[in-house]
């Protein structure tokens, strides 16, 4: 099978929403299962799993559908009370999800999905076959019920349609009589005040998602009476209490006739059900025009009758037990043909405007390619670039003793006119491309869950901070990092039931993912209060693979021992498992965080819990820096890495062991001399100016010749054969056209803290 004979747009919209729906699911599915009760969630789980297999039925996408529906049926009676949320249930739903998954990868990639494992699916059949008993019956003989005595027109057309959508009828009718007795439910909230915008909303989804459905089936009746309820629905929550008693029946009608077409076409029938004048009625109630009191029936079985729905003896009207309008105000529409509508005058009030405004409604946000977002950050940074070179322009004319002193000061208003507008549309960009961490956070209750499982331990999930954002870049990269963290958590971090029984500590271990902003940057913790690390065993085997000598362990404080876990080749597993002990773990976290430009660091106190943050950047593309003079060259610092800059003098400087140092206030800091580290030679004499620099509790000194000013830099890759220099991380344009390279100040903290030790 292929995909030839799908439209790419509507394919590339189907696989938006539908991975937007799967990733919502699976955290919704994690939270049900222990919030069984909980009906709001189950039927928010519900109506995922529905639109993604209403979807794919659109799309003929038959391995989707089957998949999907199976599950489908078993929340559909887990909603209706006659399937237990079981641990071994929900791992069949969370496997079916993953399947899903897999089958979207599938066609992101161009091709078609396979079918979902036979095995699964049987299992989910299984699981709803033996609580389904009933349900065929019930939604048969609603409508009988309904109808009274009634009997419908027998007239109709066969259902004539190709092969594939013959296919696909079955989960039609089942889909439309879901969405039915949803609506349904709704009907009774969208007539009351608290509670009718959101049943309106909802109502509005339901009878789009139909109308697709319908239209794709070409069953132009089922689509002309899905538009007349979606209008109806829109101006029900401004009608006058007068007029909701005569709507409610007319609504509960139409959906009822709908109902009577799917019972048809499970016979292979189009049924003839004339609802024009149903329609109009309803029509006329929601422009809140009241109906003559002939055209007054309660009685919904009497109603289909009387509106030439269906055909047998017209009942007596049912009187109205308080009219509110004269008789004379409703005469007009009482003469009134009831196949015939004549032109109104433009109405007022609350009715209209609402029907006005659901008609006049346009979606508040619309999808835009990651690559197009990607090529206007490209941009932006080409033109701060350039904004910086003209800002240069007018220092430098004014340096140079520019005569023209109008032009100077026009030369100014427009550098400071261009930095201010560069600004905002920097700003606005970057924000294009924010998310919140919640999209990467909503995956963890799934993968808490499963190790959990696996190390047959009970783990409680927090999750504070999800909605702050960062840019989109970052969330991709902070993926790996965060999942090694947490199952670093659940195999070291946290103890069994009985450990922490005995410890005095409740049998459910608690990990707290949170985030938050602090400036330019956001702060990650990934907090457990397990069993914590020790110290002095993390030195132990540090000594044990030749990472740091007897000497050293004895001298280094505990909080730098415990650093040592981010060494690469580090672990203290016992045996290798399938989530760690192969010691690269923290390893790539730390690697990982380093290229993101941020700080990671550690702390953990025996017996209490362990907590591990990192800060990083916003965004990677564009920072602040403080550009240097070394040598004949200018380099750049970010600024968010630099504590402070000195000029030191007297015995400011010293050496310690042979390694340089700056005593700075009441600590002695490593000291990096930047001419010798990046040219090769030492200075004829100290250079005047350090910059103390900083990651976490890490601290060094960097020596410079000279200041040149603080700059907006835009961070350019290197050359693939520069990508291993220890020293600088990328490189930006000056102002002046130049290129500088950017210090990587992780690397030079690193390399001094190894100098000072080979020193010692």
């Amino acid at each position: 099978m292929s995909l030839e004979g799908i439209d790419p747009g509507i394919l590339g919209d189907f696989l938006t929403e539908s991975n937007e729906l799967i990733e919502k699911l699976e955290e919704d599915l994690v939270k049900l299962e222990n919030a069984v009760d909980d009906e709001d969630l189950i039927n928010s789980v519900f109506r995922a799993m529905h639109t993604v297999k209403g979807s794919a039925s659109f799309l003929a996408l038959n391995p989707v559908v089957a998949v999907a529906h199976v599950a489908e049926d078993v929340l559909n009676l887990s909603r209706k009370g006659e399937v237990a949320i079981t641990e071994e249930v929900m791992t069949q739903l969370l496997e079916a999800v993953d399947v899903l998954r897999g089958q979207l990868d599938a066609l992101n990639g161009g091709e078609m999905p396979v079918d979902g494992p036979v095995e699964l699916v049987d299992a989910l059949k299984a699981i709803a076959s033996g609580n389904a008993g009933g349900e065929a019956a019930d939604a048969a003989s609603a409508p009988a019920d309904a109808g009274g005595s009634a009997a419908t027109t027998d007239g109709g057309e066969p259902l004539k349609l190709s092969a594939a959508k013959l296919d696909l009828v079955e989960f039609m009718i089942t889909d439309l009589r879901d969405q039915l007795t949803e609506i349904e439910s709704l009907a009774v909230a969208l007539l009351e005040d608290a509670s009718a915008a959101d049943a309106e909303a909802e109502i509005q989804i339901k009878a789009g998602e139909l109308e697709l459905t319908a239209d794709f089936f070409e069953l132009d009746v089922l689509v002309s009476d899905v538009r007349s309820l979606a209008l109806a629905a829109a101006a029900a929550p401004a009608l006058d209490a007068a007029l909701r008693p005569s709507f409610s029946v007319r609504f509960g009608a139409l959906i009822d006739v709908m109902r009577r077409r799917a019972d048809g076409l499970e016979e292979g029938m189009i049924r003839d059900l004339p609802t024009e004048t149903l329609r109009e009625r309803l029509a006329l109630l929601a422009e809140g025009e009241q109906l003559a009191e002939e055209h007054q029936v309660t009685d919904l079985a009497a109603l289909l009758v009387h509106d030439g729905v269906l055909e047998g003896d017209a009942p007596a009207p049912a009187a109205t037990p308080e009219p509110v309008e004269p008789a004379a105000q409703a005469a007009p529409a009482a003469a009134e043909p009831a196949a015939a509508k004549p032109a109104k005058p433009a109405k007022s009030g609350p009715a209209k405007a609402a029907a006005k405004t659901a008609a006049s409604a346009v979606e508040a946000t619309i999808r835009v390619d990651v690559n197009r977002l990607e090529s206007l950050l490209n941009l932006v940074g080409e033109l701060v670039l350039e904004k910086n070179r003209v800002l240069g322009m007018a220092r430098s004319y004014r340096r140079m003793g520019g005569n023209d002193s109008g032009f100077g000061d026009q030369l100014e208003q427009v550098s400071s006119a261009l930095d201010r507008v560069t600004g905002d549309l920097q700003l606005g960009i970057m924000k294009t491309r924010m998310q919140p961490v919640d999209k990467l956070f909503s995956r963890y209750p799934r993968v808490v869950r499963d190790l959990a499982k696996a190390t047959d331990k009970q783990i409680d999930l927090n999750l504070i901070g999800g909605d702050t954002e960062v840019d989109k870049s970052v969330i991709e990269m902070l993926a790996d990092p965060m999942v090694h963290l947490l199952r670093n958590c659940a195999d070291h971090g946290l103890e069994g039931p009985e450990e922490r029984r005995e410890a005095g500590k409740p049998a459910a271990g608690q990990v707290t993912v949170s985030a938050r902003h602090e400036g330019n940057h956001v702060v990650v913790e990934i907090i457990d209060d397990g069993r914590g690390i020790d110290p002095q065993r993390v030195g132990r085997k540090a000594v044990e693979k030749g990472m740091i000598t007897e000497e050293e362990m004895a001298a280094m404080p505990d909080n730098n021992l415990v650093r040592l876990v981010f060494a690469p080749g580090f672990s203290t597993a016992a045996e290798v498992s399938s989530l760690s002990g192969r010691g690269v773990g923290m390893d790539v976290v730390n690697t990982n965080i380093t290229k993101l430009g941020g700080v990671i660091d550690i702390a953990s106190v025996l017996g209490e819990g362990t907590t591990v943050s990192f800060r990083i950047p916003l965004t990677l593309a564009i920072m602040q820096a403080m550009m240097t003079e070394v040598g004949d060259a200018a380099y750049a610092i970010p600024l968010t890495n630099i504590v402070e800059i000195v000029q030191p003098e007297g015995d400011a400087l010293a050496t310690v062991r042979g390694a340089n140092v700056l005593r700075l206030r009441d600590e002695v800091i490593p000291l990096v001399d930047l001419s010798e580290r990046l040219d090769g030679a030492p200075p004829a004499e100290p250079l005047p100016y350090a910059v103390v620099v900083g990651l976490g509790d890490r601290r060094a000194a960097l020596q410079v010749a000279g200041l040149i000013g603080q700059q907006e830099i835009v961070i350019k890759p290197l050359d693939p054969m520069f990508e291993n220099s220890k020293e600088v991380s990328g490189a930006t344009v000056r102002e002046d056209g130049g290129v500088s390279l950017i210090l990587d100040v992780a690397s030079l903290l690193d390399s001094s803290r190894s100098g000072a030790r080979r020193a010692a």
